[in-house]
């Protein structure tokens, strides 16, 4: 009988200390866990249960597992109830209420502590898709709200959940030019950027009256090509000043060098495919070649880019022409006269006005000084010719 009796102690002693383990690790205070010496069997069995339940509950929520948690939480609860069921938990015969009373207060605090980690987490969660979700609105991408609620009730963070989306096939279509940027080495755009950008483009085409080209299509254009906002303003002003608002007949002469129709001019300037030094170019030597053709005379598309590409605008080009046109007849007839002594046509003269050509001007004397010599007279001048010619800054 001895024998037995110390078995029983032995198994009761083991149980106590593994009991003690376990609610040490619970957090349990040392009151509790001395009591363990007294307690019976099947009382320890009781504290050791619920000691185990409250580490499940721990191991759950630190590894974020709702499922988990709430079984743990389940077992915590049923330990509970059979330690308040049975009365004499964790004491001796004596006492036993107060002893209950302690694991009572231990494992309701456990279940507090549960509660409020799991509302925290609960907060977290809601936080990540009120911010993700505000911010993918601004994009015009409320559609992926479902997805955003999908990413974080599965524990993804803010940033996750952000990274996540950017594989969507609805973010890819909003952010396209991206797609076309990377494929021409240019770098990506992060969304901020993207949409300042779209911002930028739209507020100088609407502010000059041309929202028919403040389009998605013709944005995502811009950023796909890499138009600055500076080279969209420059395309514009060229479009409205120089172009749409201006003599008519430069849109005519556009059509007649480059093939460009009055009703595209404005898009064929605007289009991002298009080289902005070549528009400039263009137009810069429509603008000559109208200044010619007001005059009376012709200019071909090599010498008005010629000359554009020197710096002569409009203004220059229309003075240089008069002076052309004022003298030019009498030199051609002189030219058929004195054949000899050298030819003097448009060509020789635009030499003469915009380029300082010496041989030029040196054909124009030689003419003057003929005719003078036929009249017996001491010198003479074409009539018309310029005391001065142009210089590359347009100054006689």
């Amino acid at each position: 009988m001895a024998d037995i009796s110390r078995g029983t102690n032995f198994r009761r002693a083991e149980e106590a200390s593994n009991a003690a383990y376990y609610l040490e690790q619970a957090g349990a205070d040392q009151r509790t866990i001395d009591s363990l010496k007294y307690a019976s069997s099947s009382d320890i069995q009781t504290a050791l249960q619920a000691a185990q339940a409250k580490q499940n509950a721990d191991a759950a929520l630190a590894a974020d597992n709702a499922d988990k948690a709430a079984k743990a939480k389940a077992a915590a609860e049923e330990a509970a109830r059979l330690a308040a069921a049975k009365g004499n938990v964790l004491t001796q015969n004596q006492g036993s209420s107060t002893n209950d009373a302690l694991l009572q207060q231990m494992i309701a605090q456990q279940q507090r502590d549960a509660a409020a980690a799991a509302l925290a987490k609960q907060q977290a969660r809601q936080s990540a898709i009120d911010v993700v979700t505000a911010r993918f609105n601004a994009y015009g991408l409320g559609s992926l709200a479902s997805k955003i609620k999908e990413l974080a009730v599965d524990g993804a963070t803010e940033a996750t959940i952000t990274l996540g989306l950017q594989s969507t096939d609805e973010y890819k279509t909003r952010f396209k030019a991206n797609d076309a940027r990377l494929k021409a080495g240019l770098q990506v755009l992060q969304p901020a950027e993207y949409l300042n950008l779209e911002d930028g483009y739209r507020q100088v085409l609407r502010s000059y009256g041309l929202t028919q080209f403040s389009t998605d299509d013709y944005v995502q254009q811009f950023i796909a090509n890499d138009v600055s906002a500076k080279e969209l303003s420059d395309r514009v002003s060229i479009a409205t000043q120089r172009v749409q608002n201006a003599d008519p007949a430069v849109l005519n002469q556009l059509q007649s060098y480059y093939g460009i129709g009055p009703k595209d001019a404005v898009a064929y300037i605007l289009d991002p495919n298009q080289q902005i030094t070549k528009i400039q170019r263009q137009v810069a030597a429509a603008e000559v070649g109208v200044a010619a053709g007001k005059q009376g005379l012709q200019s071909n598309v090599g010498v008005s880019e010629q000359l554009a590409a020197q710096g002569i605008d409009q203004g220059m080009a229309q003075k240089g022409y008069a002076t052309i046109a004022d003298y030019l007849p009498t030199a051609e007839k002189l030219s058929q006269i004195y054949g000899q002594v050298g030819q003097y046509d448009q060509s020789t003269a635009e030499q003469d006005v915009f380029n300082q050509l010496a041989s030029a001007q040196r054909t124009r004397k030689k003419l003057t000084d003929a005719e003078a010599a036929t009249f017996n007279a001491s010198s003479g001048t074409i009539k018309g010719s310029p005391p001065h010619t142009f210089s590359q800054s347009g100054a006689y």
